[in-house]
């Protein structure tokens, strides 16, 4: 199963798709000049090639004419061991005619082979080593090579009939440019054929540098369509997470500076009317205004570098620090096991733990009254949760809340609106710690802030 299921994910490659198509492309090159050599098709598409097999056929027949008898054998033996078949007999092989178009070209040829052709004649047949055309000559099986051949044949003075059998190979012999013509023509197609192809391919790449060029963060995303191979496809969609995630940091700064601003200049408003009336100057107000400044500075750091923090992990039994975080709460919650009260331990930092838990507790005592603290091993890992037993948050706030200064109470007032940070820096630090943050409301009523941590750490 897991092979087929490899087996389909490199199918659906981009490595895949241009060996498919470099393989498809050197393939038919071969399968074409298969068949231009194998099959008579060649002489067909080339009869200027028949030059040099007649010249040399034609030498050949004056110089059986010419030697002994008993030398013919050693003349047709050398000429049939050069790939060629030559061979006698008592009359023209069945099947044989003479073909206008080839006896042109012998002709054509030079005055000598003209001069034998007019004097003879000659005849020509197709042979085919499957027996579909005339079977190959017995005498000699294992001399064609070739699919089909062409065989010339001729009367000798003696009465006698001399062949011989040239493979379609044999259009070299001519010394003709145009064969090689033929085969670097059929090259240069396959290779154009091909690179379209890999350039079709290639496309969704393109597809994905415009797009990665066009994206600007602020004129909307340039979404990138999921196509072409299982690599490209992995590519847009990561590129598409990206975007998202940079378009929404992008909000999210530009939400930060505008709420920094209203709230600065709401607390310069404030200290610029206090001070318009020396006479009824309250010093502790101006404090306090100064404070909320400087915590809203603060938190906005902490937020801004929350996932940059370097800061010194330990080991921590989260069972156990659940345990002393509830006895040392500055204010009175309540403790309960959730599952096995088990050891889990997991590298943090222990400041940004009880940091969370703060942000939570407090959130919780703002809106919800009583708060108890729920924790121990779960399913999915280890879970500690904070409840409370207030009104919860609407179904469609509880990932909204977690953003930049979002508050569902829309006062800026910190004792009853806060600064909208406190659970967007709960996030985030759990985050670092390798945790993850939820909200969910509580089928009895109230709000539930659950951390999980999925894995222990593992301490060899």
């Amino acid at each position: 199963m897991r092979f087929v299921k490899s087996l389909n994910a490199f199918r659906k490659s981009l490595l895949a798709q241009i060996l498919a198509v470099s393989l498809g492309g050197v393939a038919s090159f071969f399968i074409i000049i298969a068949i231009l050599f194998q099959t008579t098709i060649i002489f067909r598409i080339f009869p200027a090639s028949l030059g040099g097999a007649v010249r040399q056929f034609s030498d050949l027949a004056v110089l059986i004419e010419d030697i002994p008898a008993d030398t013919e054998e050693l003349v047709l033996s050398a000429v049939s061991g050069s790939g060629l078949v030559a061979l006698i007999h008592k009359d023209f092989p069945p099947g044989s005619t003479a073909q206008s178009d080839f006896l042109e070209r012998f002709a054509s040829i030079d005055e000598e082979v003209a001069a034998f052709a007019a004097a003879r004649e000659v005849r020509f047949r197709y042979l085919s080593r499957f027996g579909v055309l005339n079977p190959r000559p017995e005498r000699s099986p294992d001399k064609l090579r070739a699919v089909t051949a062409l065989e010339i044949s001729t009367k000798l003075q003696d009465g006698r009939t001399i062949s011989v059998v040239f493979p379609p190979a044999a259009f070299f012999l001519g010394g003709s440019l145009g064969p090689f013509a033929l085969i670097s023509f059929i090259a240069l197609m396959i290779g154009i054929v091909t690179i379209v192809l890999i350039k079709h391919a290639l496309r969704p790449l393109q597809d994905l540098e415009r797009a990665t060029q066009h994206f600007d963060g602020v004129n909307g995303l340039a979404s990138i369509e999921d196509n072409g191979a299982e690599e490209i496809r992995r590519l847009a969609r990561a590129l598409n997470a990206s975007q998202r995630r940079v378009k929404t940091l992008m909000d999210e700064r530009s939400r930060m500076v505008s709420a920094i601003a209203h709230d600065v200049r709401t607390a310069i408003t404030k200290l610029r009317l206090r001070l318009d009336q020396p006479e009824n100057v309250d010093h502790t107000e101006i404090e306090q205004d100064l404070v909320q400044m400087q915590r809203l500075i603060e938190d906005m750091l902490t937020y801004a570098k929350s996932n940059q923090l370097k800061s010194r992990l330990e080991l921590v039994n989260l069972a156990e620090f659940a345990k002393t975080y509830v006895k040392d709460a500055p204010t009175q919650i309540r403790g309960e096991t959730l599952g096995a009260d088990a050891p889990f331990v997991i590298a943090a930092d222990p400041l940004a733990l009880t940091r969370v838990l703060n942000n939570l507790v407090d959130n919780a005592m703002r809106y919800g009254g009583g708060v108890t603290l729920t924790f121990g091993l779960v399913d999915d890992g280890f879970e500690i949760r904070v409840e409370d037993d207030g009104p919860g948050i609407p179904e469609e706030h509880l990932e909204s809340v977690f953003e930049p200064f979002f508050r569902l109470e829309t006062s800026r007032n910190r004792d009853t609106g806060g600064s909208g940070l406190g659970l967007g820096i709960a996030r985030v630090l759990t985050e670092a710690q390798g945790g993850v943050l939820t909200l969910r409301n509580r089928p009895s009523g109230g709000l539930s802030a659950i951390m999980t941590f999925p894995e222990p750490c593992k301490v060899s």
